[in-house]
């Protein structure tokens, strides 16, 4: 794979992607930033060798950072590898289960608040992301932690503090991510596009082919190619048309189809929009002027 990415999934659905449809880490900071939290205690937790949750109710919101070993996490049925690298958001409402996977210890923070209103947002989902090393992020938790410990004012003043602080930074990791990976998707998506541009493509499906929705999925692939999936597919194909046309001895029909269109007519028309030409009118040039 890529250079560490964000990586939800939904396992609902019986399989993993690499973006949760929708999810949004522009969406997720605005939530973070418009609603209100209750900032819990930070903790730095050790289960032992063999260690095994039985299993509670969850109540509270929290973000966990594994920092050695390696366990599981389920959240009713979501299911949740742990290690170095990855984190996990948990939500209220969910049974939890967990357990050591490994011959060593499993150390791990775990960052609790409370978002009282009752939503379908980010806050009230669970799922993980991979986010490789960041030594600054966990030196933020330790001091958190620390601060946690202790119940007077300034201390609770510093813990707001630096959940905001490590709150920071996990999005910024997240959105680099994010961004990487879409851009990534986007080029897979134009190579895919081209090599199949003689197929029919709807825009749901090829937004399905990369597990988004497509308001979304054509949203980010006209930023980075500046139009959108389906007039990238009938720009490339008239590309195509254009150079059957002036290279080979086909006629309009056969070329249509050879470029995805049954419909010669309907063919010619945005053969005509993309190049100003009917294709007949391009043959009939000098092949200087055609090319």
């Amino acid at each position: 794979m890529r250079p560490y990415y964000i990586r939800f999934h939904c396992l609902r659905e019986g399989r993993q992607r690499r973006l949760f449809p929708g999810m949004n880490i522009n969406e997720i900071m605005e939530e973070y930033t418009a609603e209100p939290i209750m900032i819990l205690p930070t903790y730095y937790r050790r289960h032992p060798v063999g260690y095994v949750e039985p299993g509670y109710l969850t109540t509270v919101s929290a973000f966990l950072f594994p920092v050695k070993g390696e366990g599981y996490f389920k959240l009713d049925n979501q299911s949740f590898r742990f290690r170095p690298g990855m984190v996990i958001h948990g939500c209220p409402g969910k049974w939890l289960t967990s357990g050591n996977l490994t011959d060593k210890p499993l150390e791990f923070y775990i960052m609790y608040y409370r978002h009282e209103k009752d939503s379908d947002g980010y806050m009230h989902r669970a799922y993980e992301m991979e986010i490789g090393s960041c030594p600054s992020l966990f030196a933020t938790l330790k001091m958190l932690a620390d601060v946690s410990k202790h119940l007077d004012t300034f201390s609770k003043f510093q813990a707001k503090t630096l959940v905001y602080t490590v709150l920071s930074e996990l999005f910024g990791i997240m959105k680099s991510s994010q961004n990487n990976e879409i851009q990534s998707i986007v080029e897979e998506a134009r190579g895919y596009i081209e090599f199949h541009h003689m197929r029919q493509h709807t825009l749901c499906d090829l937004a399905g082919r990369y597990g988004m929705c497509p308001k979304y999925f054509s949203e980010v692939f006209k930023k980075y190619t500046g139009i959108s999936p389906i007039d990238y597919l009938i720009a490339y194909r008239m590309k195509e048309a254009h150079r059957l046309l002036t290279s080979t001895c086909a006629t309009v029909k056969e070329i249509a189809e050879m470029v995805g269109y049954t419909d010669a007519y309907y063919f010619s028309r945005l053969f005509k929009k993309q190049f100003g030409l009917a294709p007949t009118q391009l043959r009939a040039l000098p092949i200087e002027q055609a090319n």
